[in-house]
């Protein structure tokens, strides 16, 4: 009888392994774990790439400017006059950025409930193996089968692993040349022969003069002969603006990244940099976050499309982390078998008192690991239970060899004491040892769109062509006003930023460019592959009469009586990031403008919004009420505010949109 418990005993432990080590399925599919991007620091942001190759460097650099005024100036020291200047895309930066990333050990939920469940599986076990005291057989085959099973289950659950015309004032000491306009910047070559010359020829050309510490600075360069970039942009907004990257070219011995200059500004910076050489890079004072050799690929990726049979596109693929690259311009700056080296700092005045100078050695493959504040929490928990049932396991072996003696000689309750202290001491070390950062996250289903983005992109510019009738009769400059001017009204969301949806060439963006007398729209992965639609072909109007009509998706939203239906908003703004049904509605609401849904849009608004002080930390509420932001600002043509906690710009955005309908009805009803 006692060898049949130990039989059905046994029969219900292999079930519960074979629970805890299958995949967990929920009922609405895969697990989709929330994934975590690293937060830049709240502190002025320069990012660049320098590509090293035969003894020339060229330096890409793009700088956010944060400011009141219109016009900017500032001074690059270079080590040689550049050969050449360059109008540069944000778009690979961009790219690199967002794809170029750390290790983030972030959601370990399942992990978690897995360890929870082993360990009390282990737990049980233990006490059956005190039941078993006189069957030592029994006791060591579930000891065994426990050891068999957990140093599986551990080894496959790691834990994850610058004004153009301004007159240019000769001054003695300064020569100037080669002029150029590139872009928004107006560049000039700068040689000088002391300081005191260069600063009163930037005051008298409306640059910012030099201090006492910049002065000494630049008397070093110009001993070394060093040259100067003087480059003045004009921008056409004021506040905070990232204005497109300045690309230089000039000869080196030495690849080199100046900031000797921008460290006597006084306040923090931080420096994220992209170097594409041959071999690794190395400088002092930068640290490592991804370092890989890339290879050409023709086949990088397939491309599922709705209008043409799948094509496949072309880019730069990591052999080791598999990060693949396919944005048009990278075939620029990076080559097959090149190294990209992923280096960044937060910087304070003290840490740039010295130009970033660079080697190379062999390419080490690298990424760096951080844990998020939940990743921390997660791991600790993971650890945590694994020290309880090992210490249970061990307690297990002395049980079998003590035999008969154990109940009389071995308290359990003292081993259980023993294993909780072991436990907690655990968990408290963990928590200690590992520093979780704040992180940038998406949740689980924008995970999933993420996956399908390629495909449903194709039917988002579609629905986008379809309302504004293939911007037939446009020019290229019209139709980018046009889908500018819709993406500030509907408040859309870049789906992998997170930050308002914009014209660029970016992940997530979209571009619209003309090809012989064809307009094109394209729409960019996260791997920057562009996917485009040819407004003009045939293909084009078979996916219009395909696509879901918006006159069907309303009459899923508003129910019979008129009033919203806030089990389809909250679907269509829950999955909204890459779902059609969204850009149908905001499309049609900006194109047709129908002031009898105003009513219920702001009726509804309104009352979400007045949810929101309370459970402004409910993702899915503040995602509908972004959604229904967009749908009264499409309607109206009013630029909503990006930021819900700014009490005052929603109130006056909904006040511009009461005297919008006031206008346009003559009776307002609200």
């Amino acid at each position: 009888m006692r060898q049949v418990s130990v039989r059905i005993s046994l029969s219900f432990f292999w079930i519960g392994i074979l629970r805890i080590t299958t995949p967990i399925v929920h009922a609405d599919g895969k697990h989709f774990p929330e994934k975590a991007y690293k937060a830049s620091p709240a502190i002025p942001l320069q990012r660049a790439i320098l590509v090293f190759k035969d003894n020339t460097e060229t330096l890409v650099i793009e700088s956010a400017l944060d400011g009141q005024g219109q016009q900017f100036g500032w001074i690059i020291p270079l080590p040689a006059k550049p050969t050449k200047f360059e109008q540069a895309s944000s778009g690979l930066l961009e790219t690199l950025s967002l794809n170029l990333q750390p290790n983030i050990i972030h959601d370990l939920s399942e992990l978690v409930k897995a360890s929870l469940v082993f360990a009390v599986l282990v737990t049980l076990l233990y006490l059956g193996a005190i039941y078993l005291k006189g069957h030592v057989s029994s006791a060591v085959i579930v000891i065994l089968v426990i050891l068999f099973f957990a140093g599986l289950f551990v080894s496959s659950s790691q834990l994850a692993k610058n004004v153009v015309g301004t007159p240019q004032l000769e001054i003695s000491g300064v020569a100037v040349s080669d002029a150029q306009i590139v872009g928004n910047y107006e560049l000039l070559i700068l040689e000088a022969t002391e300081s005191n010359a260069l600063d009163q020829w930037l005051g008298n050309n409306r640059f910012k003069g030099l201090s006492g510490e910049d002065k000494k600075i630049v008397d070093d360069y110009i001993a070394d002969k060093w040259c100067f970039v003087a480059a003045k942009l004009t921008r056409g907004s004021e506040g905070f603006t990232r204005p497109h990257p300045l690309a230089m070219t000039f000869p080196t011995e030495q690849a080199i990244y100046p900031i000797r200059l921008t460290g006597t500004i006084g306040s923090n910076l931080y420096l994220e940099l992209f170097v594409i050489a041959d071999q690794q890079a190395y400088a002092k004072g930068l640290n490592p976050e991804l370092v890989d050799t890339y290879k050409y690929s023709s086949q990088l990726k397939v491309i599922e499309s709705l209008i043409d049979e799948d094509t496949v596109a072309s880019g730069f693929s990591g052999g080791t982390y598999q990060v693949r690259i396919g944005h048009p311009d990278a075939n620029q700056y990076l080559w097959s078998g090149c190294t990209i080296s992923k280096l960044f700092a937060e910087l304070k005045s003290e840490d740039m008192k010295d130009d970033f100078i660079f080697s190379f050695k062999r390419t080490r493959p690298y990424q760096k690991r951080y844990f998020s504040q939940q990743g921390e929490f997660h791991s600790a928990l993971i650890f945590s239970f694994h020290v309880w049932w090992l210490s249970l396991v061990i307690s297990s072996i002395i049980i079998a060899k003590r035999k008969n003696q154990v109940s009389s000689r071995l308290p359990v309750g003292q081993i259980f004491l023993l294993s909780l202290l072991l436990t907690a001491s655990t968990y408290g070390i963990m928590r200690l040892s590992v520093s979780g950062f704040k992180v940038q996250s998406e949740s689980g289903s924008t995970w999933l769109w993420d996956h399908k983005y390629n495909y449903m992109a194709t039917q988002r510019l579609g629905c986008l062509a379809k309302e504004f009738d293939s911007f037939t009769g446009f020019s290229e400059e019209q139709a980018e006003d046009q889908i500018d001017h819709f993406f500030q009204c509907a408040g859309q969301k870049n789906i992998f930023t997170g930050n308002r949806m914009k014209l660029g060439d970016a992940p997530g963006e979209i571009s619209i460019r003309k090809e012989n007398e064809s307009l094109i729209l394209s729409c960019y992965s996260r791997e920057g592959i562009p996917i485009g639609l040819r407004l003009s072909d045939e293909s084009t109007q078979d996916l219009f009469k395909s696509l879901k009509e918006p006159d069907e998706v309303f009459q899923e939203i508003w129910r019979n009586d008129g009033e919203v239906d806030d089990d389809a908003l909250d679907w269509i703004s829950h999955r909204g990031h890459g779902l059609v049904e969204m850009w149908s509605i905001l499309s049609r609401l900006y194109q047709t403008q129908p002031k009898d849904k105003f009513d219920s849009i702001f009726c509804n608004l309104q009352k979400h919004l007045n949810q929101l002080p309370s459970q402004l930390s409910e993702d899915r509420l503040k995602r509908m009420v972004e959604f229904e932001m967009g749908m009264l600002g499409c309607l109206c043509h009013i630029v909503p505010p990006t930021n819900l906690e700014d009490i005052g710009a929603v109130e006056v955005f909904l006040k511009k949109a009461q005297a919008w309908y006031t206008n346009a009805d003559g009776n307002s009803k609200i």
